[in-house]
């Protein structure tokens, strides 16, 4: 069972001056670029209901996926909690992909913990850098 990991990505502006600006920025710096985000309820006309999605960059995560899903595999929080239904595309993840353990990022997505790390070790490297 996949679970949210205990650490904590740096914060938003930190993250920008470190040239993310979204969670799809902070998936490329790592090998498989997996992500899941959050996709808010939409009441207009052409409206859609609240989902999580699991995006890979460049990749479709679930092909059979309908058109407006973009390839990604899409949970609607509709009949569930959104704690739940967070739970069933973790699950599906780490089922699909072997990623047990994710981090929240400051924009509200959840990445793999991997991408912590390689967000942690770039921040280090710049510390590193302008101490020089």
């Amino acid at each position: 069972m996949a679970k949210i990991s205990t650490k904590k990505f740096p914060s938003k502006n930190k993250m920008r001056e470190l040239g993310f600006f979204n969670g799809h920025g902070i998936a490329e710096m790592t090998s498989l670029k997996l992500w899941i985000g959050f996709r808010p309820q939409d009441l207009g006309r052409g409206g859609h209901g609240a989902a999580y999605r699991v995006h890979r960059n460049g990749f479709n995560t679930y092909p059979k996926a309908a058109w407006y899903d973009y390839g990604s595999k899409t949970f609607n929080v509709f009949m569930e909690s959104k704690e739940k239904t967070l739970q069933l595309a973790l699950d599906w993840a780490d089922k699909k992909y072997g990623k047990r353990e994710w981090v929240r990022d400051p924009f509200g997505n959840y990445q793999d913990v991997t991408a912590w790390e390689a967000v942690m070790t770039r921040m280090k490297e710049r510390v590193r850098r302008t101490s020089l």
